[in-house]
C-alpha cells in the first residue's frame, strides 16, 4: 500500500528532537494519498462505565481511527455495541464487536483483537483509560517518520497514581532494577522527556504495534485473567528485534478501575512469579542475570515493607513460595493459571 509521506526531522535513538506539532498529519485526504491506517482494539470484562468513556475518547480523536475491535468477555452482551458493529462511515471508524465471554483472560483477547483487526498498525488499550484528542496524531507521526525500523509505540500516562511517585519510588527502581530489569519506560513515565525516545517495553494500558509483529509474536496465553505484566513480556520481546518508542506528546489518562483489580496480595503474588517465568521464559540464565533477578526480589519486599502493607509482604512471600514449588515440580503452567479461593481474582477468572 502506497502509504502517505510526511515531512518531518527524522527522530532516532539519540533522541533528535522533533518539530513542533503540525497539522498535515491529520487526515487530509486533499493530498492524494494514504496514510498509515491504525485500529484500536479494546480488551474489556464487566467495565461497561468505563468502556463507555475510552470510547468517547477514541471517536473524539483529531484524527480517528479506520476501525475499533471492543473484545468483550462480560457476562452479558453491551446492547448499544451489539446494535454498532459493523457500522461505519466514510468520516467515522467502524465497531467490531466481538462478545466472548469464553475467553481465559487479557492475552486471548488481545490476540483475537488482532486477527479482527485488519490497520497497519493495531493500538491496544485498556478499557479504563481516557485519550487526550492528538493521541493518535502524535503516535503516527512517528510512525510515519521512522518507517518498518519501528515495531511498536506507547504515550504518556498523565495519571494522579503516576504524578504522585514520590523521589523515593524513583530511587528504588534505579537501585534494585538493574541489568535486564531496568526500565526505561518508567523514568520516562514519571519524568516525560521533551520528545520522542526509545525505550526497552511499553505500557499495556496504550501500547500499539505493527500489526504484522503482534501476529509473529503474539500474547503468551499461558497467562490467564488480568495476566499482570503480560504487556513488559510481549513488549521486551519485540524490543529484541525492532525499536520501540514513548511518545510523550501522546496524553492520556488511565483511570485505574477497582473492578475486577487484583488486590494487594494476590497483586504481588503474581509481580513475583510472573516476573520469575518471564526471567526463565526470555532472559539468558547467566551469573549476573539471575543475581540482578535476586536483588530486583529483595527490591519487592523491601517496597512492601516500606509501605507497611501486610497483604502485600504476604503477597510477595507467596510469590516466593509459589517459585520454590516449581522448582521442585516444574510445574509452571499450572502455577501460572493458579485460581486464588477468595478475592478479586477469584472473581475475575
Amino acid at each position: 500500500m502506497l502509504q502517505r509521506k510526511v515531512r518531518l526531522p527524522a527522530i532516532d535513538c539519540t533522541h533528535a528532537a522533533l518539530s513542533p506539532k503540525i497539522n498535515a498529519v491529520q487526515l487530509d485526504t486533499s493530498l492524494g494519498y494514504e496514510m498509515t491506517t491504525l485500529s484500536v482494539v479494546i480488551a474489556t470484562k464487566n467495565r461497561p462505565s468505563e468502556l463507555e468513556a475510552c470510547l468517547g475518547s477514541v471517536l473524539s480523536q483529531a484524527h480517528l481511527p479506520e476501525e475499533v475491535v471492543v473484545v468483550d468477555q462480560s457476562s452479558t452482551p453491551n446492547a448499544s455495541l451489539v446494535r454498532l458493529s459493523g457500522s461505519g462511515k466514510k468520516d467515522r471508524p467502524s465497531i467490531v464487536y466481538l462478545a466472548m465471554p469464553e475467553l481465559t483472560g487479557l492475552t486471548q483477547a488481545r490476540n483475537t483483537g488482532t486477527v479482527a483487526a485488519r490497520s497497519d498498525i493495531v493500538l491496544f488499550l485498556d478499557d479504563d483509560v481516557v485519550l487526550e484528542p492528538e493521541y493518535i496524531v502524535e503516535l503516527l507521526r512517528v510512525y510515519e517518520e521512522q518507517g518498518e525500523t519501528l515495531g511498536g509505540a506507547g504515550g504518556s500516562d498523565r495519571s494522579p497514581a503516576v504524578l504522585r511517585s514520590t523521589r523515593l519510588s524513583r530511587m528504588a527502581q534505579r537501585v534494585f532494577r538493574l541489568g535486564p530489569f531496568r526500565s526505561l519506560l518508567w523514568e520516562f513515565r514519571v519524568s516525560p522527556p521533551a520528545e520522542p525516545r526509545c525505550c526497552d517495553h511499553l505500557s499495556g494500558c496504550n501500547m500499539s504495534f505493527r500489526r504484522a509483529i503482534v501476529k509473529e509474536f503474539r500474547f503468551d496465553e499461558k497467562l490467564h485473567g488480568y495476566a499482570l505484566g503480560e504487556d513488559i513480556e510481549f513488549s521486551r520481546r519485540v524490543a529484541a528485534r525492532y525499536k520501540l518508542f514513548f511518545v510523550p506528546g501522546a496524553r492520556l489518562t488511565h483511570n485505574e478501575s477497582a473492578l475486577l483489580r487484583a488486590g494487594a496480595g494476590d497483586r504481588n503474588s503474581d509481580k513475583v512469579f510472573h516476573y520469575y517465568y518471564f526471567f526463565r521464559k526470555n532472559t539468558p540464565l547467566t551469573p549476573g542475570n539471575c543475581a540482578c533477578f535476586l536483588w530486583m526480589n529483595v527490591g519487592f519486599l523491601a517496597a512492601a515493607l516500606a509501605a507497611r502493607n501486610l497483604g502485600a509482604v504476604t503477597g510477595v512471600l507467596d510469590g516466593y513460595w509459589r517459585i520454590l514449588k516449581v522448582l521442585r515440580s516444574g510445574a509452571i503452567t499450572a502455577e501460572l493459571q493458579r485460581l486464588p479461593e477468595n478475592g478479586p481474582r477469584a472473581k475475575e477468572l
